[in-house]
């Protein structure tokens, strides 16, 4: 495996890119506490993961119970954490703890919006995976406790021995063929600025070897690493992969389950999708109609044919700059709470049976034998990911919008 170090980019952006967002007109205020109430402490929880909404009420119900003097008010972002930078977007809420991707994390440090971790809100580094460490820190400071890791994987089925091993872009094509039939196809999610701009991102990570080389390549518009998606959606085994209403659904995931795509590309919790098709009779009318937690294998995903560079991105639980005596108490036991193993199985394991497939930062779980029994590849996704890179720099979320805004006017559809 190779040991792919972190690498903090240094940018030298333009002022449009580097400038703080205008929240003028932001709806995501601290509002004023009241005398004599219950503290109140406001929380912004990274909303894109499997069970959001119930793992959320079930993280107020359970902090307030074992915290009865501390009222927990969660700010949802579900419909527009990334941006634009307007109203609910992540850059324009006041909140007392954030979670925040690490895409973010230079940005708010830099900027002075949140403040070094207390040291008693962090897990010991030996019981975090390498990335999650890295993808927490600017400049050598630690200002994130690590919740989650997630980067794209390429997923096949078990069986599939000719994708077991595949290296580059160059093999995935070969391998699918020029034009694969629909079920031999990838299904794949290209739609979206963000998606596509990482997706840009790690092909010129693939090809470059070096983040550092892989940033310079944004402003570029590198023709090569546009080609490397156009040649993904060339092998798509759906004429979905460029559709808009399929963006951000199970739908891939489903495709994949139903034998009706060859392999999947896309984060490890997309695998939630595909287990909840294969439990759905309607989808899945017998034991063999659909492709099970057995049938699942996983690669590095090759986005050029230079070879395949694993990228991550690290969720943090962060501070604000403003938190301070009883707040920043408060903020502790939360983050104390929610980074508990209690709480790291709860969205692991959610009440409807089906695993979350998300990536702990905490690298005891991957051992955990009641996650294990439902979600055998675990190891394997560690192996994957604990040495990945974590870009994170100043205004790279706006680059890589900007960048997945040609792309999706560029890319057939």
């Amino acid at each position: 495996m190779r040991l792919l170090s972190l690498v903090l980019l240094s940018l030298t952006l333009s002022h449009a890119a580097t400038a703080s967002p205008d929240c003028a007109a932001s709806t995501n205020r601290r509002p004023v506490s009241e005398p004599g109430s219950a503290r109140t402490l406001r929380v912004v929880l990274y909303p894109f993961i499997p069970g959001f909404d119930s793992f959320k009420n079930e993280v107020k119900a359970r902090f307030e119970t074992a915290h009865p003097d501390i009222q927990l008010d969660i700010i949802d972002l579900s419909d527009n954490y990334y941006g634009p930078f307007v109203s609910k977007f992540i850059g324009c809420t006041e909140a007392d703890v954030y979670e925040l991707d690490s895409v973010f994390l230079h940005d708010f440090a830099l900027n002075k919006k949140i403040q070094e971790l207390p040291p008693e809100a962090a897990l010991p580094t030996a019981s975090l995976l390498k990335n999650a460490i890295l993808g927490s820190m600017v400049n050598g400071k630690r200002y994130g406790a690590p919740h989650w890791v997630c980067g794209n994987f390429l997923f096949f089925d078990a069986s599939d021995s000719k994708l077991q091993g595949v290296k580059t872009l160059k093999e995935l094509k070969k391998i699918l063929g020029s034009q694969p039939k629909p079920d031999d196809g990838l299904a794949v999610d290209l739609m979206g600025k963000s998606t596509l701009g990482e997706f840009y991102l790690n092909a010129a990570f693939d090809r470059y070897g070096d983040l550092d080389q892989a940033r310079r390549h944004i402003a570029l518009y590198d023709p090569i690493l546009k080609d490397d998606l156009v040649a993904m959606s060339e092998v798509c085994a759906v004429e979905g992969c460029r559709k808009s209403e399929q963006h951000g659904t199970p739908f891939f995931a489903e495709e994949f389950a139903q034998k009706r795509a060859r392999a999947l590309v896309g984060y490890s919790e997309s695998l939630n999708g595909a287990l909840l098709a294969g439990a759905d009779t309607s989808k899945c009318p017998t034991a063999t109609s659909c492709r099970a937690d057995a049938n699942f294998d996983v690669e590095e995903l090759p986005l050029d044919d230079k070879g395949a560079h694993t990228m991550s991105w690290v969720d943090s639980f962060t501070v604000d700059a403003k938190c301070n005596d009883q707040c920043a108490k408060d903020a502790v036991a939360f983050i104390q709470f929610v980074t508990s193993d209690d709480m790291f199985l709860l969205a692991l394991l959610p009440s409807t049976g089906v695993p979350a497939y998300l990536l702990p930062a905490k690298a005891s779980l991957y051992s955990n034998s009641a996650l294990l029994a439902k979600a055998h590849l675990y190891p394997k996704l560690k192996t994957i990911i604990e040495d990945a890179a974590v870009p994170s720099a100043l205004g790279l979320n706006e680059q890589l919008r900007n960048v997945g805004r040609q792309l999706d006017a560029d890319l057939p559809h």
